[in-house]
């Protein structure tokens, strides 16, 4: 199985993206830079400016346009973590119905802050 990793963002959002990649290259996944070979799409998200969060659901949306016309990437899982879970998964699922997994990192791997 492949991943790809697209951050956006400062340097905090890109240690979480590197900490995702060894953790699920730890479980056996493999890191791809074609984002069009993957089999799980992840979003590290930055909500500090309205423009950086517009391109994040608009790229969810694309990504689940993509899935829906295309059958042969309907298999693809699309995840996002990062600063804009402040919003709560029920706010990001309505924004992004194409939205499959969210997840915090932080939570999850518990680093200190």
């Amino acid at each position: 199985m492949k991943f790809y990793i697209y951050t956006y963002g400062c340097a905090m959002n890109y240690s979480d993206s590197e900490r995702i990649a060894r953790l699920l290259t730890s479980l056996g996944y493999q890191q791809t830079d074609d984002e069009h070979s993957s089999d799980l799409y992840i979003l590290t998200t930055c909500s500090v400016r309205q423009r950086g969060e517009d391109k994040v659901i608009g790229r969810v949306r694309q990504l689940h346009k993509e899935r829906q016309e295309d059958p042969s990437r309907s298999h693809i899982r699309i995840a996002l973590t990062g600063c804009m879970l402040h919003y709560g998964e029920r706010a990001l699922r309505r924004k992004m119905p194409g939205l499959d997994i969210v997840f915090d990192i932080k939570k999850l791997l518990e680093f200190p802050q």
